[in-house]
């Protein structure tokens, strides 16, 4: 059959056809004198036969008669359908472009014959199209043997079968050979001339324009033709199986991966089997299931549950440690554990199949096939998939990144960046949302909060930023004031006029109270005057008094072109204060990637005038780690090393600043496990719970804090304060100071002190020790790995 949509009217055969044997009774007649003697032999026997049925040698049209000669046409038949042939080949003999069939194999009866011997066709075949195929069929013949052309058009086509009582689908490809056929003319046929051939070639799938020109009036047809059906049903399975898997959510979707189980059914030839996917996510080093998303694993599904028994767990580390296909002949024999065997029992399930898939030579998940039936699924089952494994592994993959996409969609609307070392847990939580959307829920993302956890605060100040900042922008205002009462005392030597006289005396009182110290409102008050009162009469006298614009320039020249003000040393702060912070920012930051080796924990940064962070380290901030304190002790020793390499930087540095700004260092000890949840609002973590909020106040008080009984300022460059309330904690970081004197980080010079009460807090005390700050130059050894060493050092004493 062509695969083309042909155009035709009539629903039936429109040419007359008759069943005749003659066509292969001929064919044995020139057998009569075959070389081969078992040949001729038979042939010698056919002719006899058929002298005694006369019947024969003309068109058939009672069916009685092939009843009653059925042993000539047996013998007349074996030049077709050759007896060993009958019990696997789907063959019949019919009438031509009919569907009765006189002589045909078993195994062809079995499958598409009613009771009448007509062929039954399935439903899903379109007979129209197949109709139009035939029509087509028969003028090529047409052609061919009164026209001398020759059609080449495909002559075969398939179509599927689905079993009544399993369920499973056939697919077969159906051939029709016509050798057997004669073409016969009524009368004279019609002459076409080339022009007309063209035309009807020109126009193949218009079938009733053949039909005028060579119409069933014409020609009428006579003999047999021979039907064959090819199982073709693993070809087209696999095609189509490998179809659906490049699908989208093609093992996502229900109804998709059913339509896979379907189909592996039909190629295992299981109308019971039951099919699985999980997907290996290496991270968390499991299977995971994404509720009805990637995983219809019946194997695997609760692996992640708390009901997940150690006998499941026991027999998914054996298999993931294996990699490799894992077959179980019968659970009811099979060395497993019996609440394993409850489970897939439970399931109607004693044959298991478990197959790894690779992508990239990297497992990324399993395929599993379960049968009710003991030894019913076996390595043969392994085989027929095998070419389908890369397919479905592909699936996997792809599911596995679109589903990840969804994940991280999520996790950017819900929460933006998130540090690295707790995204696992903003993951969970995006996969727990979208698993509950799926099931058709309408929930909120459920809280993140991480307990049971160490604070590490620390920070490093630009000392008398504050007041850094004020001298420069009174120098800058002092300067621009004084440019301006400049201009306007040389323009009063040429031109005395009292406005003159007032905005001068203005101008001055402005310089004196700069000078007296910078109001809150100053600022804004000295630009609103130069702007509006100053700058306009500067722009006039560019125009009156030529001979002053010398002077005029200089004052323009003067100003920032962007800004519109003096902004030199202002400049010069902001240049002195961004290099300090970017220097250390970038310190910090290579260092904390480092310190991640020692123990994931989480981490925060803060620019302000200088450098702060948060760090948080405990067992509920890792996943599927163990948590021990010594890890706290390290991360302690860490900090305190980082910040004597902070203040030996920041003296190396000073002398390249245009304003020497220096910096002091602070860390706040805090010996209690706190609770800190991530604010949806905010978009950041914070301590959880009445009692952990101290924390959080002492942390915004002390950056002021004064020695007790002093007016002294507790923080001073070149030094490192350790705040504690504790006598433990200041025990603990004793030890860590003498370890860094004897590694000549720090001086001999220790302070202990008390602080003044601050508001809401109490009792605080502090250690602060002497950064030895004789060494500025770079070391030839980076300094991560000389922090590395020595806190492994000490963990090692």
């Amino acid at each position: 059959m062509i695969n083309a949509t042909l155009k035709l009217s009539c629903t039936e055969f429109p040419y007359k056809s008759s069943l005749c044997l003659v066509p292969i009774i001929k064919y044995w007649q020139q057998k009569a004198q075959d070389k081969n003697p078992l040949v001729a032999a038979l042939a010698r026997e056919a002719e006899k036969l058929v002298e005694t049925a006369p019947e024969l040698l003309e068109a058939i049209t009672d069916v009685s008669v092939i009843e009653r000669y059925k042993d000539t046409i047996e013998l007349l038949m074996s030049a077709v359908f050759p007896q060993v042939t009958h019990a696997t080949n789907l063959s019949a003999a019919i009438t031509p472009f009919g569907n009765y069939s006189f002589y045909h194999t078993p195994t062809f009866a079995a499958s598409m014959l009613n009771k009448d011997s007509h062929i039954q066709y399935p439903p899903s075949l379109d007979t129209q199209k197949m109709m139009g195929s035939k029509v087509f069929y028969a003028c090529s013949l047409i052609l061919k043997q009164f026209y001398g052309i020759e059609v080449s058009l495909d002559k075969t086509s398939s179509f599927q079968v689905t079993d009544a009582v399993t369920g499973l689908d056939k697919y077969y490809k159906m051939t029709v050979d016509a050798r057997f056929v004669e073409v016969k003319a009524i009368g004279t046929p019609r002459k076409l001339s080339p022009e007309e051939i063209q035309h009807l070639l020109n126009n193949f799938q218009d079938m009733d324009l053949w039909m005028k020109h060579l119409g069933p009036e014409q020609f009428e047809f006579s003999g047999f033709m021979i039907f064959s059906l090819t199982d073709i049903s693993d070809q087209q399975i696999l095609s189509s199986l490998k179809y659906n898997l490049l699908e989208k959510e093609s093992i996502i979707s229900d109804e998709k991966f059913t339509q896979i189980q379907r189909k592996v059914r039909n190629l295992l030839n299981r109308p019971e089997l039951k099919l699985g996917i999980g997907a290996f996510q290496k991270r968390r080093n499991t299977m995971v299931n994404f509720g009805q998303k990637i995983c219809h694993s019946f194997i695997f599904r609760d692996i992640q549950g708390m009901s997940c028994s150690m006998g499941m767990h026991e027999f998914y580390r054996n298999f993931m440690e294996q990699a490799k296909p894992l077959i179980i002949e019968d659970l009811a024999t099979a060395p497993v554990a019996q609440d394993v065997k409850d489970q897939f029992i439970g399931q109607d399930i004693r044959n298991m199949v478990f197959i790894p898939l690779f992508y990239d030579e990297v497992m990324i998940g399993v395929l599993e096939l379960g049968s009710p039936y003991a030894r019913d699924l076996h390595s043969l089952s392994l085989l027929k998939l095998e070419e389908t494994l890369p397919m479905f592994a592909l699936a996997v993959k792809r599911s596995f990144e679109e589903q990840e996409a969804r994940i991280e969609a999520v996790v950017k609307e819900k929460f933006t960046a998130i540090h690295p070392s707790v995204e696992w847990r903003f993951t969970e939580a995006a996969m727990n949302l979208l698993e509950k959307q799926d099931k058709g829920e309408t929930v909120e993302i459920e809280p993140i909060v991480f307990n049971e956890v160490y604070p590490l605060y620390g920070a490093s100040d630009i000392r008398n930023s504050s007041i850094e900042r004020n001298k420069a922008i009174q120098q800058d205002l002092t300067m621009q004031l004084s440019l301006a009462k400049r201009l306007l005392e040389e323009a009063l030597k040429y031109q005395s006029l009292p406005i003159l006289e007032k905005l001068n005396l203005a101008t001055a009182k402005h310089i004196e109270r700069i000078k007296n110290g910078l109001l809150s409102d100053a600022e804004i008050t000295v630009h609103d005057f130069l702007k509006r009162e100053i700058e306009p009469v500067i722009e006039h006298l560019s125009e009156a008094q030529p001979i002053l614009q010398a002077d005029i320039e200089s004052y323009w020249h003067a100003l920032d072109p962007e800004l519109g003000v003096v902004y030199q040393k202002r400049k010069d702060f902001e240049d002195s204060l961004t290099q300090i912070n970017e220097t250390l920012s970038a310190y910090i930051e290579e260092e904390e990637v480092k310190a991640q080796q020692m123990f994931p924990h989480y981490f925060e940064k803060y620019k302000t005038d200088g450098i702060e962070y948060n760090m948080y380290i405990g067992a509920s901030l890792v996943e599927e780690m163990s948590f021990h304190p010594i890890y706290l002790k390290n991360l302690r020793l860490w900090q305190l090393i980082t910040m004597c390499e902070i203040a030996k930087r920041t003296k190396a540095l000073k002398s390249q600043l245009k304003i020497p700004l220096e910096t002091t260092q602070l860390i706040l000890s805090h010996n209690l496990p706190l609770s800190i949840r991530f604010r949806m609002d905010e978009r950041h973590f914070d301590v959880d719970g009445a009692y952990n909020i101290r924390y959080e106040i002492i942390k915004k008080r002390i950056d002021k804090a004064v020695i007790k009984g002093t007016n002294e300022r507790l923080t001073q460059p070149g030094k490192i304060v350790i705040i504690y309330s504790q006598a433990n904690e200041a025990f603990e970081y004793n030890d860590y100071i003498e370890y860094l004197q004897d590694k000549n980080l720090l001086t001999g010079k220790i302070e202990r002190v008390e602080l003044e009460d601050l508001q809401g807090v109490q009792g605080l005390k502090a250690i602060r020790v002497e950064v030895n700050l004789a060494e500025t130059e770079p070391k030839k050894k980076s300094s991560t790995k000389q922090i590395m060493e020595m806190v492994q050092a000490y963990a090692a004493g």
